[in-house]
């Protein structure tokens, strides 16, 4: 099947939400130069969204030519569904970069609220061990909730610490092993993304629309005060 290449300018592009492809600071310079010397040469893949194109695969190259002041960006325009969308971000992504597991087990956790182990193995091609191991991250005490809940109705002011349980540490140790050994990459700037987004997706489950910017900002004040 061919796909046309289309020019679309870039104010009309807009990156997905659940995009677990992570990329250092020197493999984008990286790209930038490449790009910069030689043009994009590989199109964003996107799908209509309202009246913008939201991105499938190539968030980078689109933060890239953005920096790089582009007007317009060479864009393949498929017609994915949410589900297909997803899939597609995390196939593409498994074969060029290194996936933020908290924002990777956030996607599984939601194809586990439609799909069985088996059909999610069928889907992004992980065993049903890796997609437990991921569904492990998700997890929040029942304690750890209760205290979030009260620091947004203003009850509590205490500090609050996210513990993991031992299975989630091993998982994230050996996360920030790989990451560390295959990319340039800080081990402590590997953890501070990934203990944000988790705090992001943490926050967003529990106050939805009505999480205020001054509960999470309350909430980092006393995690980094803490620290």
């Amino acid at each position: 099947m061919e796909y046309e290449i289309n020019e679309i300018e870039i104010e009309k592009v807009r990156p997905n939400d659940w995009n677990p492809n992570m990329m250092d600071s020197k493999k984008f310079g990286m790209l930038m130069k490449e790009i910069s010397s030689k043009g994009c040469r590989q199109p964003v893949l996107v799908r209509l969204k309202g009246d913008m194109f939201e991105i499938i695969d190539g968030e980078h190259r689109f933060n890239a030519c953005k920096e790089l002041g582009y007007s317009k960006v060479p864009c393949i325009v498929v017609a994915d569904n949410d589900v297909e969308a997803k899939v597609s971000t995390i196939m593409m992504g498994k074969i060029k970069g290194e996936f933020n597991p908290v924002k990777l087990a956030k996607l599984i956790e939601d194809f586990a609220k439609t799909y069985t182990k088996k059909q999610i193995k069928e889907m992004t091609g992980y065993s049903e061990g890796e997609i437990e191991d991921y569904l492990l991250l998700t997890g929040l005490s029942r304690e750890t909730k209760e205290a979030l809940k009260q620091v947004n109705e203003g009850k509590s002011t205490e500090v609050i610490q996210f513990a993991l349980d031992s299975r989630q540490r091993e998982i994230l140790e050996k996360t920030l092993i790989n990451a560390k050994s295959k990319y340039d990459t800080d081990r402590n700037e590997c953890l501070t993304r990934i203990c944000d987004d988790w705090l992001n997706i943490c926050l967003g489950e529990l106050f939805g629309d009505r999480k205020s910017k001054d509960v999470e900002e309350s909430v980092q004040e006393e995690i980094h005060k803490d620290g």
